[in-house]
């Protein structure tokens, strides 16, 4: 039952017990008139159906709680799910660049750093190459060259540049 529902129905209840606490007793005691029991049964169904309300307004407080708390730990566990996959790739890549090490982790700092000097050797590597045909812009290396045979080289050139800053 919505609260608007309970609300009108309480409201009646309320109404019916002043009617029958307003009829005359004729003169009769009124702890055997049945409209004096009437009434009280009417303020305490009345009571009763107030407080099953104030209960239903409360769970569905809880609920929609809950529904926000469910949706924050998926977010959460998404999030989470992001970091463990990045962190276990840069493990894996230090691991195969430290061998004998495959079944260590390293200290988180010490593989944020490792990350760091490899990014900082494929910049260097980047800018050993001199040629103007060739160039780093930030976030990709560039290499114009006039045969594929040319590519080749050039490129071997670069992964040694890289591999050899990396050690």
């Amino acid at each position: 039952m919505s609260g608007t529902d309970t609300h009108s129905l309480v409201a009646f209840l309320n109404e019916a017990a002043s009617y029958f606490e307003r009829r005359d007793t004729g003169g009769e005691d009124s702890a055997f008139w049945a409209n004096v029991a009437n009434a009280e049964n009417c303020r305490k169904a009345a009571a009763r159906l107030a407080q099953v309300d104030a209960l239903d307004q409360q769970c569905q407080g809880f609920a929609n709680l809950n529904a926000k708390l469910k949706a924050d730990n998926k977010e959460l566990g998404h999030s989470f799910d992001m970091r463990w996959g990045a962190s276990r790739r840069a493990t894996e890549r230090w691991q195969a660049a430290n061998p004998g090490n495959d079944l260590t982790w390293p200290d988180h700092a010490d593989l944020v750093a490792w990350c760091l000097d490899q990014v900082s050797a494929i910049r260097e590597a980047a800018k050993a190459l001199t040629d103007p045909d060739c160039h780093y812009d930030g976030s990709t290396i560039v290499i114009r060259c006039e045969s594929h045979g040319d590519a080749m080289k050039r490129m071997r050139e670069l992964r040694d540049a890289i591999e050899g800053g990396a050690k």
